[in-house]
């Protein structure tokens, strides 16, 4: 059996291709994701993560910039 390595989207290095594994909170933040694109299985690039500032993604070719609280809430897995 493979066991994949779930971490946070906050913690993927730039230019890495990772797919959505899970979303961690409340409805109307869970809401919002899903109505950007971010839903379970998802694949999306990671265009700009540093520590400070938004992690900018692309996801279904658009580019989408989260704040580091909305980060912290995606889980990912490698691809």
């Amino acid at each position: 059996m493979i066991e994949r390595k779930h971490t946070l989207l906050v913690e993927v290095k730039e230019g890495a291709v990772v797919k959505i594994y899970k979303i961690e909170s409340g409805a109307q933040c869970r809401r919002r994701l899903i109505e950007l694109g971010f839903r379970k299985g998802e694949d999306l690039k990671i265009i700009r993560n540093s520590l400070r500032g938004p992690v900018v993604v692309d996801i279904q070719g658009a580019r989408i910039a989260l704040g580091q609280k909305e980060a912290r809430k995606i889980y990912v897995e490698e691809k």
